[in-house]
């Protein structure tokens, strides 16, 4: 084998041990008994073993990884947001940004991360634990946002829509509705999941349940699918007269839907939803939506991911989840107490 071939993976592999330890002991970091430490250094030099130029070294440089996924496709808008807030913050905080989609179906690393071309990852969107695994395996401290640490081992960052789901109902109740309705995406995605228990237990809280026929999931993100769940409860005996989106999309699909049907908002129904999109203020009337402050979400993933590159020995198997507070933007797709 050439000294060309030899790689923290292939050290790693003979040695039985994983390419984090063996990058930890090359490095000097902690994490590594003193004599395991001494006898990966003396393999590397006897196999002759010589890193990258980026091994051991600040490239200064950031990963934000989405996957790459038909079956998952993105809400490309949020995509977009996402995207926009990491490069800006990561550039007034003097770092540099790769912007990366993975194939959900590969199991190969992305190339900048195998030849750590980057000090951390953040993660976006619905990523598989295995990759996570991965990536703590080449040493990398990574970060992941929307999501739990009890699905993913690693820290997080997520959005907590408690405070701004609580005041909205509290003020749907207070304008005399009773009648709830939720229209949801997909609850596999943290994010979503919590927007529906948090609906769910308040409304408990309340005395109120609202029956099955009232709760529509795995809605696709479009107009043309709002529209759809707005069809399927205007049919009902007796319909809702408080409907939930969880997220603006098909909120404003539904809107429009309602509006086509001669249903007035919000004197007949009021809708409300979750993102506090651009959309919201094009919706007529403006759509009241709770504000999850994603680029707060992004800022604070990054702070996070800075904190661990600049501090290893944080690094450990107890992960963090750290939760970012909602708040609401009262608009005029609800009927107030007042009105």
């Amino acid at each position: 084998m050439s000294t060309d071939e030899i790689s923290i993976s292939t050290l790693a592999r003979d040695l039985h041990t994983t390419p984090s330890t063996v990058s930890r002991a090359l490095n000097g970091l902690p994490g590594v008994s003193a004599k395991k430490a001494a006898a990966i250094k003396e393999y590397a030099d006897r196999l002759g073993y010589r890193p990258t130029p980026y091994y051991g070294k600040r490239s200064n440089c950031l990963a934000m990884l989405f996957p790459d996924s038909a079956a998952d496709p993105v809400d490309e808008q949020f995509q977009r947001r996402q995207i926009y807030a990491a490069e800006r913050y990561v550039s007034q905080i003097g770092k540099f940004l790769f912007v990366n989609f993975v194939s959900t179906s590969s199991r190969q690393l992305p190339k900048l991360l195998l030849e750590q071309r980057v000090d951390g990852v953040l993660l976006a969107h619905y990523h598989q634990r295995s990759l996570v695994e991965q990536i703590r395996e080449q040493g990398l401290p990574v970060v992941a946002l929307d999501d739990e640490t009890l699905r993913l081992p690693c820290d997080c960052v997520i959005s907590n829509p408690r405070q701004g789901t609580v005041e909205l109902l509290n003020r749907l109740l207070a304008a005399g509705h009773r009648r709830f309705a939720m229209i949801i995406t997909n609850r596999k995605f943290p994010t979503v999941d919590r927007r529906f228990k948090v609906f769910d237990m308040d409304l408990a809280e309340h005395g109120l349940t609202p029956p099955p026929e009232y709760i529509i999931s795995n809605v696709g993100n479009s107009l043309a699918e709002g529209a759809r769940a707005a069809r399927q409860l205007l049919s009902l005996a007796a319909p809702p007269d408080a409907v939930i989106f969880t997220n603006d999309l098909i909120a404003l699909g539904a809107m429009l839907e309602f509006t086509r049907a001669g249903i007035a908002i919000p004197d007949q129904i009021s809708i409300a939803s979750f993102d506090n999109s651009e959309l919201c203020d094009m919706a007529l009337p403006p759509l009241t939506s709770v504000e999850l402050h994603s680029n707060d979400v992004v800022k604070t993933g990054i702070d996070h991911l800075v904190k661990l590159i600049d501090n290893p020995s944080l690094a450990v198997d107890t992960f963090t989840q750290i939760e970012v507070d909602s708040s609401l933007v009262w608009r005029r797709s609800c009927r107030d107490q007042s009105e």
